[in-house]
């Protein structure tokens, strides 16, 4: 079977407002491909008509979001301190590409990617699952515990690890656990 096709593209607003240098634009493909390597989909990048537009906002909507999701727009803080980390990067675009896809609520589950913080696992367990019903998985298996890969993730693949933590803060009222990392760049 074919997989679905989900364009995306990356624009920015910053002309009027701030740029984030902590986030890693590069690791969005890396995390749609992540994705695609358990379910029949994939995502390439367009310079218009995306399915799913991700963009680097010129203005917080909270001080204390990393990103939001507004319909099928991922928007990117301008102030968040991402630290820079792939892994990071990675599980925000992939928790709020499930917001576009299957809603706006979150899991109840502390250690879901769909958790309010993003979760404390690194990997994805059974109730993430439902964010992405829409889409069909490769295999017979789930992808549970699939994201220990981005502890070890960059463009190129895996390879260096990444020892600390961010706290993760989302559009849709998140909350991490690590206060240093609250400052913006």
């Amino acid at each position: 079977m074919a997989d679905r096709i989900i364009t995306w593209s990356l624009a920015t607003q910053y002309r009027n407002g701030l740029y984030n240098s902590t986030f890693r634009f590069d690791m969005i493909q890396a995390a749609f491909d992540h994705m695609a390597k358990y379910w029949q989909v994939s995502f390439p990048r367009v310079s218009r008509g995306a399915r799913v537009s991700i963009v680097q906002a010129n203005t917080s909507k909270n001080p204390t979001w990393a990103a939001w999701t507004s319909g099928n727009t991922i928007h990117i803080s301008p102030t968040f301190n991402f630290a820079r980390d792939p892994r990071i990067c990675a599980k925000v675009i992939l928790h709020e590409f499930c917001h576009a896809a299957g809603g706006g609520s979150h899991s109840s589950n502390p250690a879901a990617l769909m958790a309010p913080n993003g979760g404390t696992s690194d990997g994805w367990v059974q109730d993430d699952l439902r964010w992405l019903r829409a889409y069909k998985l490769r295999g017979g298996l789930p992808p549970v515990g699939s994201l220990n890969e981005f502890r070890n993730v960059t463009t190129k693949g895996l390879a260096s690890a990444y020892a600390d933590e961010v706290e993760l803060a989302f559009g849709c009222n998140h909350w991490s656990i690590f206060d240093w990392f609250r400052k913006a760049p």
